[in-house]
Formats: C-alpha cells, structure tokens, sequence
C-alpha cells in the first residue's frame, strides 16, 4: 500500500509540474482569461481566511470543497448550504454534499451559483424594452482518498454554464489538489491547481476564451498548548506580477505638448510578491466554536483608495454549533462601497459509510 501511495503522489505531483510548464505565464492576471467567478469563495470559512483556505485536512466540509484533497470519510452524509450577500442585489450560492464508501475513497457533489441581478434592455435611445438576467453556475463533482498516514489527494470535475443576455458560455474545467498533515507536529500543507480547462462553448462564436488557471500553495501550523492555528496562502503562483500599477501613487510628468499629466506609479517589486500571499489566523477552543481572521494582500493593494483604505482586503469570521447544525458567518471587505456577508450552515443528513465509521457530527456530539 505504500509503495501504491507514494506512486500515486509521484504521479500526481509530476502532473501538477506538467501542468504548470505548459501554462501561458502571463505578466499580469487581470482581463487574461475568461470564467472569473471561478475563484469566488463560496463557504463563510473560507471567507473568513482571507478567500483562499487549502492547507488543512480538518473533516470541516466548507474546506472540502476547494481543495478535494481535504475530503475525509467523517464527512460522510454531512450537507452544506451557503448564501452570500454581495454587493447590491448581486448573490452567490453553494449546496454541497459528501458521501463514502467502504475504502478510503471519498466523493462530493455541489454546485455553486452566481446570481447579478435583473438588468434593463433599452433601445439606443433609452426605452426600456424589457428585462434580463446575468448568472454563472458550476456543477462540480469531487473524489478524494487518504494514501497513508500523511498524504491526501484528491480531483474535482466542474462544468461550468455562464449566462449573460443573448450570450450564453459553456466551459469544463477540473482541480487537482494534494494535503501532507502532520498531526504530531502541528503541520499541514496543502498544494491546489485549479481552473485547468477550456470554453467548449464561446460567448461569441469563433471567439474561444482562455480559462485562467490557479496554482496555490499553503501552510498551516496548530501553535503548540493553544487554540491557535496560523495559515500562509500564496495563489497565483503561474503569474509573478499580478498588479501592475499601484493605483494609489502618481507622479506629475509633462507630456510631449508641455501639458502636465498624472501617471501611476508602477508596483515595487516586494509588492509584487506579497500581493500573492494571504494570511490567516484561527482561534479554535473547542471543535463547537471558532474565530477566525484574513488578509489578503491583492485584495488590499487593488481595492484601496489613497486616503482612505478602511478594512479591505480584512476579513473577520466565527462558527458556532446549536444542536444538529453547525453555523458559520463572515464579513470580508472587498471594497470601501460595502461589505460582503457569508452564511453557511451544515448538518448531518445520513451517513452512508459501509464501514459504519464514527462521523464528525457524532464525535463532535460527545464533546
């Protein structure tokens, strides 16, 4: 069986490297592909994190969903429902469901919403004739096995429909993900490359887009005789630059006709690295209760104002469990306009385990 599972792992990290060579390495991230709303985080714990969790093998089913490898037998028959109150009328959505079998294999089943409101269709001339709606969805099917003591792996498989007006996309795209723990030490570490795929379906006809794909590393570490456990994220780690200018900094130059012009500062490069990374901080005390802290680095570097930078890119979370359910919330501050609420709530609906394994809820019930 060892042997089986350090083949396993060979084999998928030499695909994970495979993968990333024969990316498109990109200066910048922004407007490089299509299918954005894939990296949207649809669970309050993840949120909470700062929007990118992948380095923690915990039985928590919100973690389950980004990373497969994540994915454990005791969250077996547990269902997840989320909502997110974004901006505006804009919402997002997630249901997911885990299920396993009698081995080490684990399989998960969701499928994330992005909802942006009713628009108006007028003429050229402003006449209001009639009304559409804009919205993403992704269908994702998840599998997921323990290869031994330390090493996790696991695969989703996502189609992806994306509506906006007349112009309608289909796309599939899959996620490969691998966890080490070390429950002795207080390490994990956890590697994903996400959004590898294609548009099988343009918006427009003959005008195939790309799918910007996602390669994150993490580590956490459970500090020693406390209830703390601290995460370091680095995403995007097929795109060194990910920022171009700082849009907070301008000199003063003159133009070729003598006219002063205002020009953005281009971002230092210690700035280039850190807008990769996220850092997260949890207080667990007990498995029924959590508070947990993000920030994310990009997110505070595109979204401030000069003057005024308040909370973005902070994000601020808890969870709490009351009877059968478990309930998380978070707030993140994408933007000065306002702040996003996550709620998710989860509960145990069957156990369908053969093995007849104690689950999460069940231990968590004696606690």
């Amino acid at each position: 069986m060892r042997i089986l599972a350090k083949y396993f792992m060979k084999t998928l990290l030499t695909s994970l490297l495979t993968l990333l060579a024969l990316l498109p390495l990109k200066a910048q991230l922004g407007g490089q592909g299509t299918y954005d709303f894939l990296n949207i985080p649809f669970t309050a714990q993840q949120a909470a994190l700062g929007g990118d969790f992948i380095s923690v093998r915990d039985d928590n089913i919100e973690g389950a969903f980004r990373n497969p490898a994540s994915l454990t037998q005791k969250m077996s028959g547990f269902l997840t429902l989320s909502y997110i109150n974004y901006i505006g009328d804009i919402n997002f959505g997630n249901v997911g469901y885990v299920f396993a079998n009698d081995t080490q294999k684990v399989f998960s089943l969701s499928m994330q919403y992005a909802n942006y409101g009713k628009f108006n269709e007028t003429t050229p001339g402003g006449e209001q004739i009639g009304s559409f709606n804009a919205a993403d969805y992704i269908l994702s099917f998840g599998y997921g096995k323990k290869m031994n003591k330390y090493w996790s792996a696991g695969a989703n498989f996502k189609p992806v429909l994306s509506s906006y007006y007349n112009y309608l996309s289909v796309g599939l795209v899959f996620d490969l993900g691998a966890v080490y723990q070390n429950d002795s030490s207080g390490w994990s570490s956890g590697i994903t490359l996400s959004n590898v795929g294609m548009q099988i379906k343009p918006y427009v006809k003959g005008n195939r887009e790309p799918v910007q794909p996602n390669l994150t590393v993490g580590v956490s570490k459970k500090v020693a005789h406390t209830p703390i456990r601290l995460s370091l994220t680095a995403h995007n780690l097929q795109t060194f630059n990910l920022v171009a200018f700082d849009t907070t900094q301008t000199i003063t130059q003159i133009d070729a006709f003598g006219q002063e012009v205002e020009v953005k500062q281009k971002l230092p490069f210690y700035k280039k690295i850190i807008t990769h990374f996220i850092i997260g901080t949890e207080f667990i005390p007990s498995k029924n209760f959590a508070i947990r802290f993000g920030y994310n680095f990009l997110r505070r570097q595109e979204m401030k104002y000069a003057n005024k930078t308040g909370l973005v890119g902070i994000s601020l979370g808890t969870s709490f469990k009351i009877s059968k359910f478990k309930f998380s919330y978070s707030l993140a501050n994408y933007h000065l306009a306002g702040t996003t609420h996550y709620f998710t709530i989860s509960t145990l609906v069957g156990n369908i385990s053969k093995r007849g394994e104690k689950t999460y809820y069940n231990e968590r019930e004696k606690n």
